[in-house]
């Protein structure tokens, strides 16, 4: 332990910003770049965040840059940043492991050193409104197959009702026994993966749906999920399959917090993001089927985004055939 302190603190608070090692770290973020070229699920995972936030939001911008930002980083952008950003106050460490009263003092002694000038306090800029449904196709050449992606934004993890909105999520398109994974890969063999689930952020938490149906099925999955949107809507989940999902979350609730690394990492959530993970499962038992649909259904009333990544030659006359 008193050695990772002292590297802790080295790293921290005398870091050293060489010419040489920033254009080591930049060639390897460009290769990082060139290599997600041609990866069409990562393409539309950024595509379904831009269109969701946009440019001006944090979530709608790719953290990962683009080559030409990336090329224009000096050492004094590090050093800019380093100064502003890399400071006690504001910040959150988490510790687990087998040790004694004394780690207090190292750690106090440790964030003691970092003195960068505090930044502005920041705000999360507004997310903007989806006003309309809307479907954004990203043109590839030469696929086989198409990746899809389908969102809304604006949801809030913090809310009450999110233990519903989360179990409801379990119905629709967590797993085999799902509504999207039966209809998409088991009965019909469209996609080999259907999936949905939020996506919790400090921003602003989203709900995504992904499947990568090949290019003859492409018209007739997307058709199907937008079926399986409005049988959600108009009927809702049954008490056995609220039942299922319930008994799977909380069967794996355990799981959750059996190693230290797991605590720590609940802990940091309910620090950082205001999310309680063992409590919001733990609402699960007492909930009623009608709140579950009550909380999708509101869900699904909102605005929907979809993004499709493929060859529009091959694909675009059967999605316009399939469109409603």
């Amino acid at each position: 332990w008193p050695k990772l302190v002292q590297l802790l603190s080295e790293s921290l608070t005398e870091p050293r910003f060489e010419l040489a090692d920033l254009n080591l770290l930049k060639e390897e973020a460009i290769d990082e770049l060139r290599s997600l070229a041609d990866d069409d699920e990562d393409l539309a995972e950024v595509a379904l965040r831009r269109v969701l936030y946009g440019i001006d939001h944090p979530y709608g911008r790719d953290a990962r840059g683009t080559e030409g930002t990336i090329q224009s980083i000096t050492v004094a952008d590090v050093q800019r940043f380093y100064d502003r950003n890399v400071r006690c106050n504001g910040g959150l460490m988490g510790i687990v492991g087998d040790f004694d009263d004394s780690i207090v003092e190292d750690v106090s002694q440790l964030l003691g050193g970092i003195e960068g000038t505090p930044s502005d306090s920041f705000t999360w800029p507004e997310v903007p409104e989806t006003v309309a449904h809307r479907t954004v196709f990203v043109d590839k050449p030469d696929r086989s197959q198409c990746q899809i992606r389908l969102g809304v934004s604006r949801l809030d993890h913090r809310a009450a009702n999110f233990p519903a909105f989360v179990l409801a999520n379990d119905c629709f398109g967590v797993g085999f026994q799902s509504r999207l994974m039966q209809e998409i890969r088991e009965k019909h063999g469209w996609s080999y993966y259907a999936y949905s689930a939020p996506s919790l952020g400090r921003g602003d938490t989203a709900w995504t749906v992904g499947l990568a149906p090949s290019n003859d099925a492409v018209g007739v999955a997307l058709k199907r999920v937008y079926e399986l949107f409005d049988a959600a809507r108009s009927d809702g989940f049954t008490i056995e399959e609220l039942n299922q999902m319930r008994s799977a979350r909380l069967k794996g609730m355990p799981f959750l917090v059996e190693t230290a690394i797991k605590r720590l990492d609940l802990e940091m959530a309910k620090e950082w993001m205001h999310f309680d993970r063992v409590k919001n499962t733990a609402a699960m038992r007492a909930l009623e089927v009608d709140a579950v649909n009550e909380a999708f259904h509101d869900t699904l009333d909102r605005p929907l985004i979809t993004v499709i990544v493929g060859t529009w030659d091959d694909v675009g006359a059967t999605l316009l055939d399939n469109a409603e």
